[in-house]
C-alpha cells in the first residue's frame, strides 16, 4: 500500500493546495466540488484555518491529472476537426456559466488553447444564466 500525502494532518500546506487549484485556474467551489466537500473547507485548508487532512494531496492530485486529461482531449479533439476539415475553421460550441462544471470546461477549454495551440475560444453571446464559448479548432 502506497503511502498517503499527507500521512496525518499537517498545517501549512494550505498554500500548495491552492496552488494546484490556481495552476487548473478553477475556484475554490469547483475545486471543493471535485473534492466531495464543501467550499468552506477547502478554504480554511487554504489559509490555514484548517490541517490538511491526511491523503488530501493524493486527492488534488488525481484532480489536477483529472483535468490535465480533459486538456489532453481537448486538443486532440480539436487537432482531429482540424484535420477532418482539411484546415477550415471547424467550430465547437461548449456552454460555460456559473456552475462548477460549466467553469471546469472553461478552464480545460482554455489550457487547451493555450498549450495545443490549436483551438481558438470566442466568446460569443452572454446570457443572465451564463454564457455560450464557441471554439473554432483552427491551425495556429
Amino acid at each position: 500500500m502506497s503511502r498517503l500525502e499527507p500521512p496525518e494532518y499537517v498545517k501549512g500546506w494550505g498554500e500548495l493546495i491552492r496552488a494546484h487549484r490556481m495552476l487548473m485556474g478553477v475556484s475554490q467551489r469547483t475545486l471543493a466540488r471535485r473534492l466531495q466537500m464543501s467550499e468552506r473547507s477547502l478554504s480554511d485548508i487554504e489559509v490555514g484555518r484548517r490541517n490538511c487532512p491526511p491523503g488530501f494531496l493524493d486527492a488534488v492530485e488525481r484532480v489536477v491529472k483529472e483535468f490535465d486529461t480533459d486538456v489532453d482531449r481537448a486538443i486532440r479533439a480539436g487537432a482531429d476537426s482540424v484535420a477532418e476539415q482539411s484546415h477550415e475553421l471547424s467550430r465547437i460550441r461548449i456552454e460555460v456559466g456559473d456552475t462548477p462544471d460549466a467553469e471546469w470546461n472553461r478552464a480545460v477549454v482554455g489550457r487547451a488553447a493555450v498549450e495545443g495551440r490549436v483551438l481558438m475560444p470566442q466568446l460569443v453571446q452572454k446570457f443572465p444564466e451564463g454564457s455560450a464559448v464557441t471554439l473554432q479548432a483552427a491551425a495556429r
